[in-house]
């Protein structure tokens, strides 16, 4: 039996819930990283814009936020195997 499932019910269904939320804004975060990376333009809600030719540090964010986790990530996994 594991932790998980040692749970009770409500504690499991608000657990997964949690986890879907969160793995759907992280889908959501990477798209726009992705989007960064491409140098697409990105608009605010006051009507301006920012480009990654005008800001240097969102580019440099997208790449680390895109290239650096799943590494580290898969890293991290097989220590624990």
């Amino acid at each position: 039996m594991t932790v998980v499932q040692s749970l009770p019910l409500a504690a499991q269904a608000s657990l997964y819930l949690l986890l879907i939320l969160i793995g759907l804004f992280a889908l959501l975060v990477f798209g726009w990283q992705v989007n960064i990376l491409r140098g697409k333009v990105m608009k605010n809600p006051d009507g301006s814009t920012d480009d990654w030719h005008e800001q240097k540090t969102h580019y440099g964010i997208a790449v680390a936020d895109v290239f650096l986790p799943v590494p580290l990530v898969s890293l991290a996994s097989c220590s624990y195997s």
